[in-house]
């Protein structure tokens, strides 16, 4: 620079923690893209009861995490692009897997991408309809699949570096919207309420610096396509994913967030294009994320000011110190529980299926009479209160519902794994109450037996979400203070002693 005086002058140093984890780690992939044909109709308004078609293939995305060193019992992660699971097939793939790969099922934990291009698993007892007999070949099919590919990341786990940022997104928006001519709650874009944007990334690197997974947490309900749309899809997973690993040669694994208040902007379509761009949108936003770290295992630190034309403060990346690579290391965590209260005012069953069958009857008569709005009407709701049989069926008259969630230290992030449908107001609150460390939220982990877990706030207001839950108003609150209080004891346990430490 042509008239600086180049002048290096050392102060006082001040470090940026890059948050960091370092693991074993091991990834496999399996195709689970289900046969062309399978029962669909997860849309209560829709009109198919068969997919017709591949959109993208979808995938399981099998991942091994274990302290660096490997002195802790691992955990196996799964994610798959599927909405979710009933109770009976859940338990029978964890059970399954846990069986072949030889690791307890408290230390396995399997999520979805929930996308709701996949279909409806429903219960064995309505197979009567079209594409039902493929469900259990399909179940069983992918079951061995998934155990053979856990066997093989369990065994294959090498020493690696997580580096996490985060960055902002505005795919996800609001979708609890008041229809004022309806005077009634509808579930679709609410311009009037800003939405969690947060994009988590985790670039996973071998021991030689080679990117080997991208991993994103992002909360936003796979609804590009709905009951218009015939085709298996990935929904706008499918084109994130293919942005980001054709980027980076690695594969991409998607963890869905807290989205019970979150979807698309532009959905509800039948247009596979819209659910492509609603994918490019997010993998754009990961691909500048990455862009945005530095090298692996290095934090960021003031070292000093050169006085030019105006006096430059210089940062340069240094090196994890011996307590740096501790803190990164730490691995603990396990299996939580809490009971949530169920709802008082829920519906008998017998009330249900009166309701269904008039429902039917409804829509009976409207088919014989052209009328197709009432029909798809009618159809939805006699739909909803199956659902809701299905479901009460299995709770035994339970006063309380032991809801299940993980909470891990691993190095410099929190991840939480969390069974239901929750609002984003729990990963909200969770990344304010411990602003230190980088909180991953992961949502559905285990069956969709309780549905959504809302704030106390949204009870009585008619939003369909609330409706739809069986777990009482203040059931997310006690929820989010049983996370807080765990990752309290494990920092409590980590900081009570004089470094940092795997356990």
């Amino acid at each position: 620079m042509q008239g600086a005086t180049l002048i290096y002058v050392k102060m006082k140093h001040r470090k940026v923690h890059i948050p960091t984890s370092k693991v074993l780690f091991s990834h496999e992939r399996v195709d689970i893209t289900p046969p062309v044909g399978i029962f669909q109709r997860l849309w209560g308004a829709a009109k198919h009861y068969q997919s017709t078609g591949i959109h993208r293939p979808l995938y399981g995305d099998i991942v091994a995490l274990n302290a660096s060193g490997g002195a802790n019992t691992p955990l196996l992660l799964i994610e798959l692009d599927m909405c979710t699971m009933l109770p009976n097939d859940y338990s029978l793939m964890i059970n399954t897997i846990s069986k072949a790969a030889n690791i307890p099922s408290q230390n396995l934990i399997i999520t979805f991408s929930h996308t709701h291009s996949f279909g409806w698993l429903i219960e064995p007892e309505e197979y009567q309809y079209p594409g039902t007999e493929m469900i259990k070949p399909y179940l069983q099919s992918i079951s061995t699949k998934i155990a053979n590919a856990s066997k093989q990341a369990l065994s294959n786990v090498k020493e690696a570096t997580i580096t996490y940022s985060a960055g902002k997104c505005n795919l996800a928006v609001n979708r609890d919207f008041w229809d004022e001519e309806a005077n009634k709650y509808v579930c679709g874009y609410n311009p009037d309420v800003s939405a969690d944007d947060t994009v988590i990334v985790g670039r996973v690197v071998d021991k030689q610096g080679k990117i080997i997974a991208t991993i994103v947490n992002y909360a936003c309900h796979p609804t590009t396509l709905a009951w218009q749309n015939t085709l298996s899809s990935p929904d706008f997973i499918g084109s994130m994913r293919e942005i980001v690993e054709q980027k980076t040669g690695a594969p991409c694994i998607f963890l869905q967030g807290a989205s019970g208040d979150l979807a698309p902007r532009e959905g509800y379509t039948g247009d596979t294009a819209i659910a492509d761009k609603n994918g490019r949108q997010l993998g754009y936003s990961i691909l500048s994320i990455l862009e945005s770290m530095g090298p692996p295992e290095m934090d960021y630190q003031y070292i000093g000011y050169v006085e030019s034309g105006a006096r430059l403060g210089a940062w340069s990346y240094v090196p994890f110190n011996e307590e740096r690579m501790k803190q990164s290391s730490v691995f603990m965590g396990k299996q939580y529980e809490v009971n949530l209260t169920i709802k008082e005012e829920l519906p008998t069953i017998e009330k249900l299926k009166e309701q269904m069958n008039n429902w039917l009857t409804i829509q009976n008569e409207a088919i014989k009479k052209g009328d197709e709005k009432t029909a798809r009407d009618a159809g939805a709701y006699a739909e909803r209160c199956k659902r809701l049989i299905s479901r009460l069926n299995k709770l035994s008259n339970l006063t309380y519902y032991p809801l299940t969630f993980h909470v891990y230290r691993i190095g410099d992030s929190i991840w939480v794994f969390i069974e239901g449908e929750i609002y984003s107001k729990v990963q909200t609150e969770l990344r304010k109450r411990f602003p230190e460390l980088v909180v991953i939220v992961v949502t559905l982990c285990g069956s969709w037996l309780v549905g959504y877990i809302p704030p106390s706030d949204l009870y009585g207001k008619g939003i369909c979400q609330e409706q739809v839950s069986l777990l009482s108003a203040g059931s997310l609150e006690k929820l989010l203070n049983a996370i807080e209080y765990e990752i309290s004891k494990l920092n409590s346990s980590l900081y009570s002693h004089t470094f940092y430490g795997t356990r």
